[in-house]
């Protein structure tokens, strides 16, 4: 059986959204998250809503730093690329989920973003979005804005490029994850004692360790230690 087909198997984007809220967890007071967030009665679904419930407040979170109220995100797995196509679909479901409000304007596209996350850095559509009028600047590593676009806020998050020892939850997603962000990452687990925490923890590892199972056996003889049961 060879490597794609396993990935293929690897249900990525539940990885990514216990990373995303672990990510976030000291600002969960402030915020709600809704996952594949259905967008009409036919079959269009956004991968992740993030609602932040008191605006005023700022999430000192490079990835969510520039977070509204109304965040919406999607997600590439590892085998799939952030296209032209894709990145302006992501944009047509914030439109769509702006229509939507249950008065006039309820949701003002001023109080909106969109970040796009892929794993690999998508040279092909920065070119054509700079050629298209757009500006791509990068506010952190492996963090880009997007402007150009009147009123809405708009970020790609590379997270191959971001930090090493950063943003753990989502690095240790990386097919050949870094060792030490795996070990930290298995550490912060032994800090958990919120039951959803714990839930996104073990959805994050159990991604984690489906993509990278070589790895943590070999953490595992190293640190004497035995990940089935953290999971």
């Amino acid at each position: 059986m060879g490597r794609n087909d396993a990935e293929n198997r690897i249900s990525w984007h539940q990885g990514f959204y216990g990373g995303m809220e672990l990510e976030l967890r000291p600002w969960k007071a402030i915020l709600t998250f809704s996952k594949e967030l259905e967008l009409s009665k036919e079959p269009i679904v956004a991968d992740m809503l993030v609602v932040k419930k008191r605006p005023d407040v700022i999430i000192e979170n490079p990835i969510a730093r520039r977070f509204r109220t109304h965040n919406l995100l999607e997600y590439k797995s590892p085998e799939d690329t952030l296209s032209i196509d894709g990145f302006f679909k992501g944009l047509a479901y914030v439109y769509l989920y702006k229509s939507q409000g249950e008065t006039e304007n309820a949701v003002p596209i001023t109080e909106m973003t969109y970040s796009a996350f892929c794993f690999r850095h998508p040279r092909k559509l920065f070119d054509e979005l700079q050629s298209a009028g757009f500006q791509v600047s990068a506010d952190a590593d492996g963090i880009y804005a997007v402007t150009g676009h009147s009123g809405l806020d708009i970020q790609v998050i590379v997270l191959k490029e971001l930090a090493q020892g950063t943003h753990l939850p989502l690095r240790v997603l990386l097919p050949n994850a870094d060792s030490e962000d795996v070990k930290g990452f298995l550490a912060m687990g032994e800090t958990l004692a919120d039951q959803n925490d714990w839930e996104n923890y073990r959805a994050a590892l159990g991604i984690s360790i489906s993509a990278n199972q070589e790895l943590y056996n070999r953490i595992k003889e190293e640190l004497h230690m035995d990940t089935e049961t953290v999971l």
